[in-house]
């Protein structure tokens, strides 16, 4: 199978996000072919990029376009309408998630592993809003 892996531009910006190659890796695994389409900001060489040489399957993991988040549902109506596959949220759902952000600290120890508090909050005119409904109590599993 031949798989796009889309991203942003801020990905291979100085340190390379290691997911990418985590998941190339997977996917060559796998007996897939992969190749990776850079979305920075200009639509042109993107959709020259996937209609040139059209995949079988794009993972979308550019969450933004021109470097604005607020534009990242436009990344998923242009697959879309070039009528490619994509993993990944709908224009719809990714402007509907628009207002919700999650907040994630975390702790972690090289070599024990860690753990990361993840909190759904939407931002509302009345202010912001904890979807997330679980405890912060501290638990022993001994």
């Amino acid at each position: 199978m031949k798989i796009v892996l889309l991203h942003t531009k801020d990905a291979v910006d100085g340190e390379e996000d290691p997911v990418l190659g985590q998941i190339e890796g997977a996917l060559h695994g796998g007996g897939h072919e992969t190749r990776r389409v850079m979305v920075d900001n200009v639509v042109e060489p993107v959709v020259s990029a996937l209609t040139s040489d059209r995949p079988d399957l794009v993972i979308n993991l550019a969450e933004s376009f021109a470097g604005k988040s607020a534009l990242e549902s436009n990344i998923a109506a242009l697959l879309n309408l070039i009528d490619l596959r994509y993993t990944g949220s709908s224009p719809a759902g990714l402007l509907v998630a628009g207002n919700v952000v999650t907040v994630e600290p975390g702790v972690y120890l090289p070599g024990r592993g860690g753990v990361r508090i993840e909190d759904l909050v939407v931002a509302a005119d009345s202010g912001a809003e904890v979807l997330s409904g679980f405890t912060k109590e501290l638990t022993s599993l001994n």
